[in-house]
């Protein structure tokens, strides 16, 4: 499973990189943390802190898809992947998740942890 909040959760930009792994939707959740915008959606991870807003989804081949996933987020570089867990409606799952690992001192903070409604404020 992997837990989306940027430009890959369902109908924005990248969103077409998720599907074509086959992707499946399971459901909203949230990960403790701060949401930035660098040049793209930027995750610090923070346990006690706000929520970031995203997506859930299963990976049928869970191999190819983080291989494909690793170098579409440039893992490694610009972002790590992680397996932390996520909070949903029904409880909580173990979900791999990619943080920043870019300085985030001339990113801009998203309020409210939710990419959507940054871009429908911006």
């Amino acid at each position: 499973m992997v837990f989306v909040y940027g430009t890959l959760m369902s109908g924005l930009d990248n969103h077409a990189t998720l599907a074509g792994l086959g992707a499946r939707f399971l459901c909203a959740a949230s990960i403790g943390g701060r949401l930035y915008i660098c040049d793209d959606p930027a995750l610090v991870l923070c346990d006690d802190g706000p929520r970031v807003l995203g997506e859930v989804y299963e990976l049928p081949d869970e191999a190819r898809a983080l291989r494909v996933l690793d170098a579409f987020e440039d893992e490694g570089i610009v972002y790590a992947r992680r397996r932390c867990d996520v909070l949903t409606a029904a409880g909580s799952l173990c979900a791999f998740v990619y943080v920043t690992l870019m300085p985030i001192e001339l990113c801009t903070l998203v309020e409210g942890g939710d990419y959507r409604a940054f871009l429908a404020r911006s």
